[in-house]
Formats: C-alpha cells, structure tokens, sequence
C-alpha cells in the first residue's frame, strides 16, 4: 500500500473530539502529494458532488478530484449571477480508515482563498436534516463586501468498529451570495436541500498519469488569493488508518 504523503506543515491532529493542534498556522499547510496519489479534473457530469442552485445552471463548474489508497476528495467550485460557492467531500475507500476531520464552521470558511483574511460578522449556527445527516451550518456576513454567506458541513458514515467513533465521509464548504443580495432562511433550506454526495469512484492498480496533468488539477483546487478561489490546502488528507484492538491510529 502507498504509504501516506507528509504534511510540508504538518498539523498534529488528536482523536474526534477534541482540540486540534498544529505546529503551523493551518492556513498555511500544503500536503506534498504521493508518488501513486491521482488528481484529475473531471465534467461536472461525472462529480461526486451536486449543488442544484439556479444561479449555477450556466455558470462556471469545475470539478477536482484527488484519489490515493486510502481515501478520495473532491474539490468543487460553483459560480453564477455573483454568487460563488465552494466545497470538499472527502470519502473512505478502504476498511479500517476512518476521517479525522479538525474543524469546526468558522474554521472550516477560512480553508478558501475566497473567505481568507476577510471581516465576517457571525450569526447563531443551526442545523437541518439531510439525506446524509444533519448538516450544521452558520450564517455570516463579509463586511466589506456587502456579501451574505453561510458555511456548512456534515459528518457521517462512521464505522462501527473505530474506537473513535470518526466519520468515513465529510463534506464541508460556504455559499456566498452577489454582493448587495439577501440571504433568506427560505434560500438556505432550499441550497441544503440541493446538496448530495454519491460514492467514491476507487481506481483501482496502478495509476499513471502525466505530471502536468496533475499538476494542473491541483492548482486549480488550491487556486489563488488573486483569484479568490480554491482551497489551498488540498488535498487534506483526512484519513487515517485505525486498529479495532487497542485504538492505535495511523497516518501511514
């Protein structure tokens, strides 16, 4: 088995539930990818992630997914009539893995280029069933943008057997609307009620694929400050591997 990349700024990450500490400002982490792992940007068609939305019918879409041995990701961005979102899904393909995902809302909004260093004016969270599980969103403003947003995320598909009791999926993103649009609670419950995520896609054997194309792929995912878009630590590398027997997890 391809044994897992480290972390150029490598977060030290306890068991789900409790804090999450870092040698580094999170912000900054890049993962260094492994030699087998795949990253290939695919039609919006064949993505694991659907956001159903108006404004997104003829807008930009693009898709970008990361497939090693252990998990797979998606990184996806929706932009239209000025309003943008984006998101990652992160699955399991592989028995005994489970996620261990570190962050919380506000926290999560601060992994994307297009939320990064701004002034955000927070609301009260909530939360609303899903075909997945409860979703938990929070309302917040960019202030100097005139922007209203929300982020979200959700956990589920735990297995049964992780001492830990981690998610085997998780998905977490933000929806800003245009500049100067309202954000009503009605739209909120309309986009959640949009949201879905099918099955990973595993690749199985070997991969091979031009070092270009990857590259290419990647940048697209981590994007730019410049262009407000991306997540530049992607891929996160979630997964970890854990024993049933004394709860002993690993990275590798």
């Amino acid at each position: 088995m391809t044994r897992r990349p480290l972390s150029v700024c490598r977060p030290l990450l306890q068991p789900a539930g409790l804090a999450a500490l870092s040698v580094c400002v999170l912000t900054a982490c890049a993962m260094t990818l492994g030699p087998g792992d795949r990253v290939e940007q695919v039609p919006p068609e064949d993505g694991l992630v659907v956001l159903s939305a108006p404004e997104f019918e003829a807008g930009t879409a693009r898709h970008v997914r990361h497939t090693d041995s252990w998990q797979q990701e998606e990184y996806v961005l929706l932009a239209g009539r000025g309003a943008q979102a984006e998101i990652v899904y992160a699955a399991v393909t592989e028995t005994p893995i489970a996620l261990t995902y570190p962050y919380a809302i506000q926290g999560a909004v601060d992994r994307w280029h297009f939320n990064r260093g701004k002034r955000k004016i927070w609301d009260g969270s909530d939360r609303r069933g899903t075909l997945f599980d409860p979703i938990f969103y929070r309302r917040y403003r960019l202030a100097d943008e005139d922007r209203d947003c929300f982020g979200f995320s959700a956990e589920w598909d735990h297995p049964s057997d992780d001492p830990w009791s981690r998610p085997g999926r998780v998905l977490f993103g933000y929806y800003c609307a245009a500049p100067g649009a309202s954000l009503s609670d009605d739209k909120i419950s309309q986009l959640i009620s949009g949201l879905s995520a099918k099955d990973p896609r595993k690749i199985r054997g070997p991969v091979t694929q031009p070092a270009a194309e990857r590259t290419a792929a990647v940048q697209i995912a981590r994007g730019s400050q410049a262009e407000g878009t991306g997540a530049p630590g992607f891929p996160f590398y979630f997964a970890e591997r854990y024993n049933d027997t004394d709860g002993d997890g690993s990275k590798h």
